[in-house]
């Protein structure tokens, strides 16, 4: 399966994104600042990191591996 990693996602591209990408099978994975802001959704794993902090960057793609 393929994976994909979103930023921005509750923005106005993200959110029409993801529809898509789930039609073609991709293991979606999504970052935000704050997990308790994002929608619930059973098909995309939320991740909490703040995209400035280049030790943050470092372990959400080492740990999702898009």
């Amino acid at each position: 399966m393929k994976r994909v990693l979103i930023t921005g996602a509750q923005g106005f591209i993200g959110r029409h994104i993801m529809p898509a990408l789930n039609k073609k099978s991709f293991e979606i994975h999504c970052v935000t600042r704050e997990l308790n802001a994002t929608p619930v959704d059973s098909e995309v794993i939320w991740h909490s990191a703040n995209l400035l902090d280049k030790s943050e960057c470092y372990d959400l793609f080492s740990t999702i591996e898009p």
